[in-house]
């Protein structure tokens, strides 16, 4: 499994765009079971899939004016202040 950054901007304050933002994390961890949340819109991902694919499998999530990011990784992580949760997800998977 190749290891991938997910990242997400969904600008907008209203009740819609946090339903969209919520709807979107749900896809990411239905799609990858094994991903985490570190923060925020940033998802790392551990899937057999290619960069394209997982692009078009969250594009129909997306609105006019949202922004998406799909980047392949190594497996090598440095990270300061996360959640115990996600520490411990990124020293187990990377």
């Amino acid at each position: 499994m190749r290891t991938y950054a997910i990242a997400a901007d969904m600008p907008g304050e209203t009740e819609e765009a946090a339903s969209r933002r919520t709807f979107l994390a749900d896809r990411i961890r239905t799609f990858f079971p094994t991903c985490c949340q570190p923060f925020g819109a940033l998802w790392i991902v551990k899937s057999d899939r290619e960069l394209g694919e997982i692009r078009d499998n969250l594009a129909p999530y997306l609105t006019e004016g949202d922004k998406l990011v799909v980047l392949l990784t190594d497996d090598a992580c440095a990270w300061r202040g996360l959640a115990p949760d996600a520490a411990l997800w990124l020293q187990e998977q990377l």
